[in-house]
């Protein structure tokens, strides 16, 4: 995945942590946590996860507190692995990842992946289950709406039907929409009015509406671009079934179910005409792009941008600091159409390992507790920018002070207080109980702990009261209805190598004449401006030696 660290406009205040936390959780952990023996050989443990998706120290932009690996290993002194090491390691796709563990070229203890992967290296026996019971903070504090979803994921492994919660724990989720400007320079030129492209955002056939031509990009990425095409592709089926759930003829559990099946379909027939659907795609698109589109939208190249989550709400906030665009202001958007869309998820997994010793798996275990912990998961997300799978009153009180207008920040000391019977009329009431009912200790569901007070969820409603788009807020905690419309993308399995030959197949098709132009005319530009920065050069110089004979005379 895809991860950058959110600007620091989007906390209003960040969690710090001192460097002797590890004395500190030793006495919280050690209430949850039954001693274990320690293990004999090797206590180093080897950790590969993707690139910028875990807390580290960073003093200048306000992260003071150790790495989280290091504050890890402090830890895990305390309970008395006195030579624990985590070498920690990172790579930049799920693909690498993979490849690597496959080829045995290295060996690692813990991973991080995506849900799709997680299936693929499970099915093929690639993977140790892990012991739940040694991770007693997940199963305390993780949301049991977003992880039963990863959970229930079936495996067959060796003939017999299993579940991704035997060898796996969540860490990060969010899904995968359309952001958005409504007031974008061409839209204007072209007479689309603000409230007009909002309502457009509702359906994932706006990105093969000819108004929008040349102002989209969508991923580089053939599952996520994929899953584009067969959305758009099925979409009058998708509309029927989406009804049916409205209208209570089918329940929540059969709708998610069959979207599911829908979302999935990889047979030869549905990849040719998800293929149709995108090549028509691909002459309305400005581009593919890897991870440029979320900055690319916040400059102006672009109107709309498929984009992740997390992503999203990163350009959001960059658009709306005046540090970063100056007085380019945009307010961007993010929408999930109404057929569905994709919910995805992170999670950590232990490759096996014939030489792991008893330590170390005791190690990888207790690490999993760790950074399962509201605390670790408050430090992780205000880094990142995701969203745990963790609840808890950390992460609570994290949500807060980004989002909830119940909470006010003093400018000199940071220090934040909340007051629970501030209220504004114009505020969004937006109720969490789904996601963090289980996992609070000193807040309560039941007294409303969980019910924010917003300016940024901004919901766009349909008729029915579902939530189509919305901003920061939304982007991170999708409501609960919104969550029942969104489908986990699995592994295509054996079709995997069909759907890349189609995929090298549409981005080997010669690009459209447009777009040709616009790349000559961009390295015509690029050629200029260098000529001219070369000349201006040698004009400086030749100037600043006149000057010099000059003051010689």
């Amino acid at each position: 995945m895809k991860i950058n660290k959110l600007l620091v406009i989007l906390s209003l205040g960040v969690i710090t942590v001192s460097s002797s936390i590890s004395s500190g959780f030793a006495s919280s952990y050690s209430k949850v946590v039954k001693k274990q023996a320690i293990g004999s050989g090797s206590q180093t443990i080897y950790v590969l996860n993707l690139e910028d998706y875990i807390y580290e120290q960073d003093i200048e932009e306000g992260y003071d507190a150790p790495d989280l690996v290091v504050q890890f290993e402090e830890y895990a002194k305390s309970k008395g692995y006195t030579n624990a090491k985590v070498v920690y390691e990172t790579t930049d796709t799920n693909e690498t990842m993979y490849n690597e563990l496959l080829t045995g070229k290295n060996s690692y203890d813990v991973m991080c992946t995506s849900d799709y992967m997680i299936q693929k290296m499970a099915n093929e026996n690639l993977l140790e289950p892990l012991d739940r019971s040694l991770i007693p903070n997940y199963t305390k504090y993780v949301s049991d709406d977003i992880g039963e979803r990863l959970d229930n994921i079936e495996l067959h492994i060796d003939n017999e039907t299993k579940y991704v919660k035997d060898y796996s724990i969540g860490y990060m989720w969010g899904t995968l929409g359309l952001l958005f400007n409504p007031n974008f320079k061409t839209f204007v030129k072209r007479n689309i009015a603000h409230d007009e492209v909002i309502e457009d955002m509702r359906q994932w056939s706006t990105l093969w509406d000819d108004k929008y031509k040349r102002t989209i990009s969508i991923k580089d990425s053939v599952r996520d671009t994929y899953a584009t095409g067969l959305l758009y592709t099925y979409d009058e089926e998708l509309k029927t079934l989406r009804e049916s759930w409205l209208k209570g003829k089918i329940s929540d559990e059969q709708y998610n179910a069959q979207l599911n099946a829908i979302f999935n379909r990889c047979d030869n027939e549905n990849i040719a005409e998800i293929k149709n659907s995108l090549n028509l795609l691909k002459k309305n698109i400005f581009g593919l792009e890897v991870d440029s589109g979320k900055q690319d939208i916040v400059t102006g190249k672009i109107g709309i941008n498929l984009a992740w989550s997390g992503d999203a709400v990163y350009s959001m906030n960059q658009a709306e600091d005046a540090t970063q665009v100056g007085t380019n202001i945009q307010e961007l958007w993010y929408a999930l159409p109404e057929t569905g869309a994709n919910i995805w998820f992170d999670g950590w997994i232990m490759p096996k390992n014939k030489a792991r010793s008893q330590a170390q798996y005791e190690l990888v275990h207790l690490f999993l507790d760790f950074i399962s912990h509201p605390d670790n998961a408050a430090q992780n997300m205000d880094y990142i920018g995701y969203t745990s799978f963790i609840g808890g009153d950390s992460v609570l009180d994290l949500v807060r002070k980004w989002y909830d207008k119940r909470v006010t920040v003093d400018e000199e000391t940071g220090e934040s207080t909340f007051n629970k019977t501030l209220f504004d009329d114009s505020w969004e009431k937006v109720d969490l109980s789904y996601f963090f009912n289980g996992t609070l200790d000193k807040y309560s569901i039941a007294d409303g702990d969980a019910i924010f007070y917003s300016d940024c969820y901004l919901p766009l409603k349909d008729q029915t009261g579902n939530i189509s788009a919305g901003r920061q807020f939304f982007c991170q905690y999708p409501d609960e209805n919104t969550i029942k419309r969104c489908a986990v993308m699995e592994d295509y399995k054996e079709q995997n190598s069909a759907i890349l030959r189609m995929w090298e197949d549409f981005k080997s098709d010669p690009l459209p004449l447009w777009a040709l132009i616009l790349f000559i005319v961009e390295i015509v530009l690029i050629v200029s401006a260098l000529a001219f920065y070369l000349i201006s050069k040698k004009m400086k110089k030749v100037l600043r030696n006149k000057r010099k004979e000059t003051y010689k005379h």
